[in-house]
């Protein structure tokens, strides 16, 4: 991450800069300066579902007031959330090294017990998660779908939930909750960057609305567009030798670089004369010298530890701390009071497109291949227990002009692992769209001297994703390449820096990809929550209520990713899965101290108890 001490925040226009029309006028009257008691609203606060002045909660839950979010000036939520001391290293940065399997999206994790286990809402009910797992295995809500500019407030719940909301919150809940009875006009922009590199962010949002005693209405835009943040643009994030810093530290570099190594048969032909032969066989791991332009010979070759990792190589000179990202979204909200204020009809409505630009290193190569095409010649079909297996293993044949040694490499389930930076870094330019569209009803009636509310809501939510990839390495092309007996058009896997492949044959062993990935979810749901009776402790609180949500999960790969063709990859599958989840709650508050019934050190106890059942 960026350190404070060497960030310079230029804001040239931070905050509100126009306040317009729709404000009314401050007037102080007797009454407000009287200290008579201020009575406040209820509110329904995460962690329950029954409402309650912000100020009596018991829940852990800690609030991000309109006030509060001003003063930390986060870029995003994402950048919001990272502040929370709960927030642990389970969550994504926005690119995760390319290693997670959903780069370019966000992610909270509370207590470090992962993404899939930490519940986020918006404005109290779910949402649709990302297209891509985390992993491949972890289900998450993409922060970066969430407008930032339209926040009113953020409730953290830090303690576990299911009972109230269901098994994935049991690391605990994030309710965003948007701005509704807001009055005014609001115009933000602002710019920052730091001292070291280009990383600025340019951002700017606009808030309109307007309400009265029966209507509601807000509208806001936001846009936002990032440079990307290389990890060798800072000291602290652009080496893989953690020895530089710690004399303890170690070399985490990847085994595959630029020189590789391979493991070559003892008794190659290409070894007699050197050290290296044995006519009895094995395997020696060999690696070429580190300037070689791929012409060496066996001799020139040193052996290298199969337990020690030979010529790490430094991933962290080509990613990205942070990607180039682009946001931009509009979001909607209306209630209106109608047949003399009994009835609330609101809705709301938003879209968000977000874009990021990941950079990886460049393409590993495994020669022996990865998955269950492991060891099989690349191309080739079988059948596997009824499932169909491409094979990916890639050859050196005799006949190509660069191998010294007289024998097909790699050995028979060996290695020969290099890295291709001469085909320059893996991009995934990666799109996703967010719709959201709930409307619902509220009301309220009496029983005799009780209050109760109720309220019913339909919800449809989806995303979708595409993801463009260029840069990889795919094994059809590189073992034709490797097949050829000319120096004109052969592919060279001995070589390293110093060494340059003639015009046209590493663009020719590259090839570009897609896949995509669509959510949805749609749900019905409803509740009734009020008072009970009066004990003389206070009031018996109640509410009940119930859900039913359909989920959808869609994922679509090219025909070369289904086969990994593709170097550094496995097989991919694609995924046709749904789910309809209907469940049941009820929640109790009890008072057991409080009013006049109390103890001396002991003003208030509550009593609190909740049931939720899911099929």
């Amino acid at each position: 991450m960026i350190k404070r001490n060497r960030r310079l925040h230029r804001k040239l226009l931070a905050g509100s800069i126009a306040s317009l029309g729709l404000l009314p006028g401050a007037s102080l009257t007797a009454a407000e300066t009287t200290n008579a008691p201020t009575k406040l609203d209820k509110i329904v606060v995460a962690g329950s579902s029954i409402p309650t002045a912000e100020s009596e909660t018991a829940q852990p839950v800690q609030i991000y007031s309109q006030e509060k979010i001003q003063q930390l000036a986060p870029r995003a939520i994402s950048d919001l959330l990272r502040t929370l001391p709960q927030a642990s290293f389970g969550g994504l940065s926005g690119n995760n090294e390319g290693t997670g399997f959903a780069s370019g999206a966000r992610s909270v994790s509370l207590r470090g017990l992962g993404a899939d286990n930490t519940l986020v809402l918006l404005n109290g009910r779910r949402i649709a998660p990302y297209a891509y797992a985390n992993g491949n295995t972890e289900v998450f809500v993409d922060l970066n779908a969430l407008p930032l500019a339209a926040v009113e407030r953020v409730e953290v719940l830090t303690d576990g939930a299911s009972a109230i909301y269901g098994a994935d919150a049991v690391a605990g809940v994030i309710n965003i909750v948007l701005k509704k009875n807001y009055q005014g006009t609001e115009l933000n922009f602002s710019y920052e960057n730091t001292t070291d590199s280009d990383v600025g962010k340019v951002s700017g949002s606009l808030t309109v609305g307007a309400a009265n005693d029966k209507t509601s209405l807000l509208f806001a835009f936001d846009y936002a567009q990032e440079n990307a943040l290389f990890n060798r643009d800072r000291p602290f994030s652009g080496n893989t030798d953690y020895s530089l810093f710690s004399p303890n530290g170690f070399d985490a570099g990847s085994s595959r670089g630029w020189p590789g190594y391979m493991d070559i048969p003892r008794n190659a032909p290409g070894l007699v004369g050197t050290p290296y032969f044995n006519a009895a066989g094995g395997n020696i791991r060999l690696a070429p010298p580190g300037g070689t332009t791929g012409f060496a010979t066996p001799a020139q070759y040193s052996p290298v530890n199969p337990d020690y990792n030979y010529n790490p190589f430094n991933y962290l000179q080509y990613s990205q701390l942070t990607p180039e990202t682009k946001a931009l979204g509009a979001f909607a909200y209306l209630t209106q009071k109608v047949f003399d204020d009994k009835l609330e009809v609101f809705g709301e409505f938003s879209y968000r497109n977000t874009r990021a630009r990941v950079e990886l290193a460049p393409s590993p190569i495994d020669f022996e291949g990865q998955g269950p095409g492991r060891n099989l010649p690349v191309g080739s079909v079988t059948n596997v227990n009824g499932v169909r297996v491409v094979g990916n293993r890639v050859t050196v044949p005799v006949n190509n002009p660069y191998n010294p040694f007289g024998v097909v490499l790699p050995a028979t389930g060996r290695s020969l692992r290099i890295r291709l930076t001469e085909g320059g870094n893996r991009i995934q330019n990666i799109e996703t769209d967010t719709y959201r569209l709930l409307g619902g009803l509220k009301g309220n009636f009496q029983v005799g001297s009780t209050s109760h509310d109720w309220e019913g809501a339909f919800l449809y939510n989806r995303t979708e994703t595409v993801r463009n990839n260029s840069g990889n390495v795919t094994l059809a092309g590189l073992q034709s390449a490797l097949n050829s007996a000319s120096l004109a058009t052969a592919f060279n896997p001995f070589a390293g820096p110093n060494f340059t492949h003639p015009a046209g044959i590493v663009s020719g062993i590259l090839a570009n990809t897609t896949d995509s990935g669509q959510t949805e979810l749609m749900s019905q749901d409803a509740k009734i929550y009020g008072d009970l009776f009066d004990i003389p402790a206070g009031t018996l609180r109640y509410a009940a209520g119930g859900e039913h949500r359909s989920e959808i999960y869609l994922q679509t790969k090219d025909q070369l990713q289904k086969d990994g063709g593709v170097a550094g990859q496995v097989p991919s599958v694609e995924s046709d899965a749904s789910r309809s989840v209907t469940s049941a709650f009820a929640e109790l508050k009890v008072p057991l101290l409080g009013n006049n019934f109390s103890l001396p050190g002991l003003h208030s106890i509550e009593l609190g108890a909740a049931v939720r059942a899911e099929n």
